[in-house]
């Protein structure tokens, strides 16, 4: 009986292959050195390189240990070649969760995360893909204090607090903040406005578990909380859980219609998982409530890209332009600080991309192996998870960029 073989390229398994086609592939390109094999009788998956007669002698040595940089470049140049698509894609959430810096109805200010944010430690196993660099700080909302549940009259040292709190958050002074939030809720754990404020606060300095805590709390002592459900959709979309970003953003939307910040969290979660009619439709809901955010248009662009309609996204990325000034003006007082805090930020983006694109690469493979169907008596291939080098590299990249755009934004 003639032995047949499978073999797996990209996280694609092929066959059952006779040992002629399997040397047709090798002729054609199709089968590398360091594709795995597998035929009845092998115990495990072995590189293509080892099955003796299959490649000339010598000629993939270095092929079997070579990591698949190759792979990794093609999906960054593809990733790239959109130009300003996947360009934009580093601004996703700058202006919104943790960048508007201003109130929904006013006009955002273009901001990256303080510098002491600090990257929650990486898992294991990857998380799902990001479409976009993180946010950096969320759009303030009003800040009034209303009755907390449960317990009459709010304390009024824990009141204090709560404006002191406000205060330095109105300064972005997040963990000065954060001191002032937790003082008030230690005279008065049922504080409402003090869980959601510091929820707010922790979300900014990304720390995600700290908000979901406090707004998971927030939303049992008070759960028609808008507000609340927002902050925890925006810490769910960070740890790359789209389901609940997307419940608790429809949650936010259900309990105060107009709820901008929720509608685009919940668009970015759709535009995550290629649902592009329901991330176009949620980020034109937001724009609706709030015309002057620049983040909103860029990532309706991007929907409208995804669903082949040019002219749209061209008309959005104009807008986003437009909004967002397109970088600094030529002449005038401080005009050469600022070019070049921006040609910074520039190269500090294109880092950015560069690591993104090869930490997606990395990711596509891994979650194509975890979901391959294998055909019953054939053992499964090895799946391979990303590497910390691409996580890190992604993340210390991200710091940077956002280390920049702040430079940028402080520079007069």
């Amino acid at each position: 009986m003639t032995t047949t073989y499978h073999y797996l390229r990209d996280g694609q398994q092929f066959g059952p292959l006779s040992i002629q086609h399997l040397k047709q592939a090798v002729t054609s390109g199709a089968l590398r050195p360091q594709d795995l094999v597998w035929g009845a009788g092998m115990s495990e998956w072995v590189p293509a390189a080892r099955l003796k007669g299959l490649f000339p002698q010598g000629a993939s040595a270095h092929a079997v240990n070579a990591q698949p940089a190759r792979r990794s470049r093609a999906v960054l140049w593809c990733a790239l070649g959109g130009g300003a698509a996947l360009l934009l894609v580093v601004l996703v959430l700058v202006l919104v969760l943790r960048g508007g810096g201003a109130d929904e109805s006013t006009t955002p200010k273009t901001e990256i995360a303080a510098t002491d944010r600090k990257p929650e430690a990486q898992p294991t196993n990857p998380p799902e893909p990001r479409v976009q660099p993180p946010a950096s700080e969320p759009p303030a909302q009003k800040k009034d204090n209303p009755q907390p549940a449960g317990k009459g009259a709010p304390d009024a040292e824990a009141l204090a607090e709560l404006n002191r709190g406000n205060a330095a958050a109105d300064r972005k002074e997040w963990g000065q903040a954060i001191t002032h939030y937790t003082a008030a809720l230690k005279r008065q754990p049922d504080l409402v406005p003090a869980l959601v404020n510091r929820g707010r606060a922790s979300l900014v300095q990304g720390k995600l578990d700290d908000t979901i805590a406090d707004c998971t709390r927030a939303t049992q002592l008070a759960p028609d909380s808008a507000e609340a459900y927002t902050w925890l959709a925006g810490a769910r979309l960070d740890k790359g859980d789209l389901a609940g970003a997307t419940a608790d953003a429809t949650k936010a939307i259900a309990r105060d219609s107009k709820q901008a910040s929720a509608y685009f969290v919940r668009g970015t979660a759709h535009l995550k998982q290629d649902r592009a009619e329901q991330a176009l439709a949620d980020f034109t809901e937001a724009i609706g409530l709030n015309p002057n955010n620049a983040t909103f248009y860029n990532n309706r662009a991007i929907a409208y890209q995804k669903l082949g309609r040019p002219q749209q996204a061209a008309a959005d990325f104009g807008k986003r332009d437009a909004l967002s000034g397109g970088g600094p003006a030529p002449g005038g007082q401080g005009s050469a600080a600022k070019q070049q805090a921006f040609a910074r930020l520039k190269q500090a983006e294109a880092e950015y991309l560069q690591a993104n694109a090869i930490y997606e690469a990395e990711y596509a493979r891994y979650n194509a192996q975890r979901s391959m169907r294998v055909p019953p008596g054939i053992p499964r291939p090895p799946i391979q998870p990303v590497s910390q080098q691409a996580i890190q590299r992604r993340e210390l990249a991200r710091i940077a960029f956002q280390q920049a755009r702040q430079a940028y934004e402080n520079t007069p």
